[in-house]
């Protein structure tokens, strides 16, 4: 009980700690009115507070011009960098897809673990999907090995925001780091965008230990956000 309360105790401190931003989604469809509702709606949990507004995972790119600068941002020594060259030398590539096109090779990576981060795998990834629809505000990209694919992201573009809706590795490429090699690739590739200054993927506070390192080194931080519609 006490460890309980200490640790609450600190994710109190954490809390009041996290760097506010404002976010605009600059709504013009249904899509993103639905998304902002579903960010300030009350928390599942604890109701007193909005869904995805605490502890919101986000990488500020508004200090990243180039490719250049948002890798600087993540190097050094076991960095997302230093992961993303390992794959790279092992003859892993940073591309772009058509959704429709990779319905095999997306069905491949989901299924190729039962669970992940302790959890089993929704419906929706057990189940080789014959179409999948995507807006045009979507993004889909890839790390393949020859013409395989071992990772995939879609990314939604609202307003100023890229937020990280679907990523998936497959369970065999895991250790190459075809995950930083994706993350890394995207947030690279979304620093010279003339409209995107966040990128988002979920939360941290209440993210597992290695999920939670993953998301940091890859230069994302907890956020306190203002979402504008």
């Amino acid at each position: 009980m006490l460890d309980r309360v200490k640790a609450l105790l600190n994710l109190g401190k954490e809390i009041q700690r996290l760097p506010k931003v404002d976010i605009d989604l600059k709504c013009t469809t249904e899509e993103c009115t639905a998304l902002y509702n579903s960010f300030t709606r009350p928390h599942s949990k604890l109701p007193v507070v909005k869904a995805k507004v605490w502890g919101v995972a986000i990488l500020d790119l508004r200090n990243s011009n180039t490719e250049e600068d948002y890798l600087k941002s993540v190097g050094g020594k076991n960095s997302a960098a230093y992961f993303a060259r390992k794959a790279e030398r092992a003859g892993y590539e940073f591309r772009s897809f058509n959704v429709n096109d990779e319905l095999e090779g997306i069905y491949l990576v989901n299924t190729s673990a039962s669970e992940r981060q302790g959890h089993s795998m929704a419906e929706w990834y057990a189940t080789k999907q014959e179409k999948i629809n995507l807006a045009g505000n979507y993004l889909c990209r890839g790390v393949y090995h020859g013409d395989k694919l071992t990772a995939y992201a879609f990314i939604g573009i609202f307003g100023e925001l890229a937020i990280i809706s679907n990523i998936l590795g497959h369970a065999e490429h895991l250790k190459e780091g075809v995950m930083y090699k994706l993350v890394t690739g995207l947030c690279a590739e979304l620093a010279v965008s003339d409209s995107v200054r966040f990128v988002m993927y979920d939360t941290i506070l209440g993210a597992s230990p290695g999920l939670r390192m993953f998301k940091e080194r890859c230069g994302f931080e907890a956020h306190r956000v203002n979402w504008k519609k």
